[in-house]
């Protein structure tokens, strides 16, 4: 997955290993995969809370979970896409654990 971040924002070096962190109620619903920061995959688990529904499926070597409205879920086994927005992102640095986020430490 690319994403596109203000390096004035995170402390980034070439060739860094990150995690992304996200909390599942900071996706927003994309009509558009190909536009930038938007991911796509295939469902591989919904589970129901209330009014709105947790959509999981598999990322890289891990998986993503991320809330929509209940009207609005997908169906196990359907691609769907979401938009990252930078404001909401966090970055890791892989190794340490630590926050790359400028004046966070």
């Amino acid at each position: 997955m690319n994403l596109s971040v203000d390096p004035k924002r995170f402390a980034l070096t070439d060739g860094k290993n990150v995690m992304l962190g996200m909390r599942p109620a900071d996706f927003s619903a994309s009509t558009d995969a190909a536009a930038p920061n938007t991911l796509t995959a295939i469902t591989n688990m919904i589970e129901f809370h209330g009014d709105q529904v947790l959509v999981g499926f598999p990322l890289g070597d891990g998986r993503l979970n991320v809330f929509v409205p209940a009207r609005a879920r997908p169906q196990e086994g359907q691609a769907v896409s979401f938009r990252v927005e930078e404001a909401m992102m966090h970055l890791f640095d892989a190794d340490t654990g630590l926050s790359l986020l400028r004046g966070a430490g």
